[in-house]
């Protein structure tokens, strides 16, 4: 190494020293010689806990990374890049009561934040607090109870989480976008509403309870292998709420959903479709599933649609048996065009059930029409093996 390569080192050495040492409220100043670094140490080493702290280790080169970090009572907020990259391990005292945006962002060594019980709220204006600490595994929110910063965990490191202390309405947009690792989410009860991207690309997603989840925005589950969704108070769905779940096999809808916009998009693994009883609506000119539904067998339009419009389904349905539509009079149709198009090798198949006494009214009814060759009465409905 060269003399000028070796000045070079000691005053990186220098700097992340003087940097430690105010964060650890001890005077230090540029013009400080460097031989009173070891006195300015020892004075930190002899600081009352309450002072705070931090442990280190030294690289190869010799310069000092801090690990573990305690910060000193009294703080009481943390803003962008305050602490070393280099560290693993943060204690936030009790007081403390404010993260800013990005306060922990791109800290790739993380792996462990320990918060108090006086850190009530991550705001709106705290955005991307968490996002890419992708070696942070677990986190403790047990205090949090209110969560409105958008991106939060974007792209962290995250295995599970439990939200359950959470009372805010709403989890907000790509909350654990990008969380690759994410298998196990534990929602507060008073999460009511799921917004856009929320869960975008938690491609180990498994376990997460949406029983008291009645909004999902758009996109919130893309690219998860989530197999099933069981949402029994979900009433509102975004316009591709469901979008890109490429194992999605089975949703079942809660029984007060009467509306439906396009939901379904492009890649899925439905073999059933089936709305509740009371369904009544879909908005005019859009399909509730774009893009080959090339596995869905079976749709039952529950038993009070009053509407269905050309293209419901679109382009086309390469496995579908059978269609159940419960009402007995025949659901208004803006179109002589059918809702369903059905491929030439299911047409020998594929069967429309409808009430018994109201097979003719179907066979002459516009949109219906033109699919009479497949209208039977419901006394011969068979369900298809899916």
């Amino acid at each position: 190494m060269s003399v000028a390569d070796k000045i070079r080192s000691l005053i990186q050495i220098k700097a992340q020293l003087q940097t430690a040492i105010k964060a650890k409220g001890v005077a230090v100043e540029n013009n400080t010689p460097f031989s009173e670094y070891p006195g300015k140490i020892s004075a930190i080493a002899a600081m009352n806990p309450d002072n705070g702290g931090f442990t280190h280790t030294l690289s190869a080169s010799g310069s000092m990374q801090v690990t573990k970090f305690i910060m000193p009572k009294g703080v009481t907020a943390l803003n962008t890049n305050e602490l070393p990259s280099t560290v693993e391990e943060v204690v936030l005292p009790e007081g403390f009561t404010t993260l800013n945006a990005n306060a922990f962002a791109n800290y790739s060594r993380l792996k462990k934040v320990v918060m108090p019980s006086t850190l009530k709220t991550i705001p709106v204006s705290a955005a991307s607090v968490f996002s890419g600490c992708t070696a942070l595994e677990e986190l403790n929110l047990q205090y949090v109870e209110s969560l409105y910063g958008l991106s939060t965990f974007y792209n962290a490191g995250l295995k599970s989480i439990d939200l359950s202390s959470l009372i805010t309405p709403a989890l907000p947009g790509n909350t654990f976008s990008g969380c690759k690792s994410l298998h196990t989410v534990i929602l507060g009860q008073g999460i009511k509403t799921l917004d856009s991207n929320c869960f975008q690309d938690c491609t180990a997603l498994e376990n997460i309870d949406l029983t008291n989840i009645e909004t999902i925005g758009t996109s919130a589950f893309r690219n998860t292998n989530l197999k099933r969704l069981h949402l029994p108070n979900c009433i509102n769905f975004s316009s591709q709420a469901l979008y890109e779940m490429p194992l999605l096999e089975e949703v079942i809808f809660s029984n007060k959903l009467t509306s439906l916009r396009q939901t379904f998009s492009n890649r899925n693994a439905l073999k059933s479709l089936i709305f509740p009883p009371n369904f009544t609506t879909f908005p005019a000119g859009i399909s509730i599933i774009s893009i080959e539904a090339k596995y869905l067998k079976y749709v039952d339009l529950g038993n009070r649609l009053n509407n269905i419009y050309y293209n419901l389904i679109s382009p086309s349905l390469p496995a579908i048996e059978a269609v159940r539509v419960g009402n007995p009079v025949p659901p208004y149709s803006n179109s002589t065009s059918p809702p369903f198009l059905i491929p030439a090798n299911m047409q020998s198949i594929f069967k429309i059930y409808v009430p018994d006494g109201s097979v003719e009214a179907y066979k002459m009814a516009d949109g219906w029409k033109s699919m009479a060759q497949y209208i039977r009465p419901m006394s011969e409905f068979v369900m298809p093996v899916l």
